[in-house]
Parts: structure tokens; sequence; C-alpha cells
């Protein structure tokens, strides 16, 4: 079984490389969004759907590990989050 990587790893070389992804709500929806920017301490997205502030939500990359956050803001079709 090949080992499953971290979203982070995806973007360690290249932190602002955009990114298709799942946002998992905490209600369990999911919406399309692209991850535009990812750090160890937190992401920025691209939205077509805002999310709640506060809201826990998953970031879901195909062949990646799901990885949990938070979000902190959300600004017209942006918004980011913290782990």
């Amino acid at each position: 079984m090949a080992e499953e990587h971290s979203i982070l790893d995806a973007f360690r070389t290249n932190p602002r490389t955009r990114h298709p992804a799942l946002l998992v709500r905490d209600d369990g929806s999911e919406d399309d969004v692209t991850i535009t920017e990812f750090t160890t301490t937190g992401f920025r997205l691209a939205v077509s759907l805002r999310p709640k502030l506060g809201e826990l939500v998953l970031l879901r990359v195909v062949g990646l590990r799901d990885v949990p956050g938070k979000i902190r803001w959300a600004y017209g079709a942006e918004a980011g989050g913290s782990f």
C-alpha cells in the first residue's frame, strides 16, 4: 500500500501553488474550492460559497490525507483558516 502524504508535503516546495480541493463542512456538505496558499499554520482558499467564521472544516485533496482546520476569515470569494 502506498504511503499517503499530507497536503503540506504537496505545498512544501511552493506554498502558493493552486490546488483543487473539497472543503468538507461540519454538517457533512462538500464544496469545491481551490487552495491558493498553504503553510504550517494555515491556508487560504478561493471559494464559491463562503464558509462561516469559526466553522470546523476538513480540506480534502485526492490522494492526500484530510486536514482539519477552522475558518478564521472570509471576504468576497476568499477564505482562510488555521490548524
